[in-house]
């Protein structure tokens, strides 16, 4: 059995000279780097507490992302700006995790000389694992982004809030709820 025989049946075969329906050993990498941090704990246990910090930043004042907000709307542009930069610093942390597990786990598993030694090239090889990686990482932050849209499509449902003043709702999301009348004290007939 030859190198190249070998090589064409895992599919992860040099860009050079590939035949026609056959994928890019680049893009092989990658997918299976999607593919292996989706099926790690870490990925979800980061989108829940990304989702969750966002969700509490913008329902209540218990929860500060970036200082205090003070008089402004909660969906505010700069509220939303200065939540996504904090997360976004937050995600780098998160991305270097993910990035540094991709080339780190080559030589954990003792499979590093099977790569290298492999008719990959490099840049085929490392902007793969980057790229898979880093687009796990997007995936992550996508929870903030979620959590700013349901906060903002759904805030007049959200009944833990005593007020809801400081969000600006559609009209046709508007929910008017009725106050109580004031009992009037019985007069008693003589």
């Amino acid at each position: 059995m030859t190198e190249a025989s070998v090589a064409d049946r895992s599919g992860l075969v040099a860009t050079r000279g590939k035949r026609p329906g056959q994928r890019s050993a680049l893009r092989e990498i990658a997918s299976f780097e999607v593919r292996y941090h989706l099926r790690q704990p870490l990925f979800y246990i980061c989108t829940t507490i990304f989702f969750l910090l966002t969700f509490g930043a913008i329902t209540t004042d218990s929860v500060q992302i970036g200082g205090a907000i003070g008089n402004v709307n909660r969906n505010a542009p700069f509220v939303i700006m200065q939540i996504g930069l904090v997360m976004s610093v937050i995600g780098v942390f998160v991305t270097t995790a993910f990035v540094a597990n991709a080339v780190h786990r080559d030589f954990e598993h003792r499979t590093w000389s099977l790569f290298f030694t492999s008719p990959i090239r490099k840049f085929d090889y490392l902007m793969g694992r980057f790229a898979g990686s880093s687009a796990v990482a997007f995936l992550v932050f996508l929870g903030v982004i979620a959590a700013i849209m349901i906060v903002v499509a759904f805030a007049a449902y959200m009944i833990w809030r005593s007020t809801l003043d400081d969000v600006d709702e559609p009209a046709a999301v508007t929910v008017a709820v009725p106050e109580a009348a004031p009992q009037q004290p019985k007069q008693q007939q003589p």
